[in-house]
């Protein structure tokens, strides 16, 4: 079993009717009401996707939830406090690890977001140790090719 994270540089909405050509990336209205912040530059529907793509793999699926709580303590707080609601929606990585899904869909300024919070704790990040950089590495370049039109996809 893997956690598997899908980058897309673009992604263009499908208007009810039409039928995709290519691969399309389903956000569920449910997502996008219960996590706006999350989703936000993307409506609900299908999107189609094009063959430009970022890939981070984590398996076991535990590898991917213990990162998220070292990326949560990387940024001053813990992931159970994120996953309650009791870190504030600006804090660094809250989009991510108080998401607490393994599967989502992020949209473009949610990705902007993210590649800036990893950004701004590069320095910090190597003192964590090595597979929590080699993770955080992928995701920074995964978000930074995401954030402008395009989208992430945790499945």
């Amino acid at each position: 079993m893997h956690v598997f994270v899908f980058a897309y540089r673009t992604v263009a909405f499908v208007p009810d009717g039409e039928v995709p050509t290519a691969a399309i990336l389903w956000v569920s209205a449910e997502l996008v009401s219960t996590w706006p912040a999350i989703t936000k530059g993307l409506g609900a529907g299908r999107y189609l996707v094009d063959d430009d793509y970022h890939e981070v793999r984590f398996s076991p699926p535990i590898e991917f939830i213990i990162w998220r709580v070292q990326l949560a303590s990387l940024a001053g707080y813990t992931q159970l406090a994120a996953l309650n609601g009791d870190v504030g929606d600006d804090a660094p990585f809250v989009q991510l690890t108080g998401f607490g899904e393994q599967q989502g869909v992020y949209g473009p300024e949610a990705c902007s977001n993210l590649h800036q919070d990893f950004v701004d704790f590069d320095d910090r990040a190597a003192a964590v140790g090595l597979e929590f950089q080699r993770h955080y590495e992928a995701f920074k370049d995964a978000f930074e090719f995401a954030k402008n039109g395009g989208a992430l996809q945790l499945i």
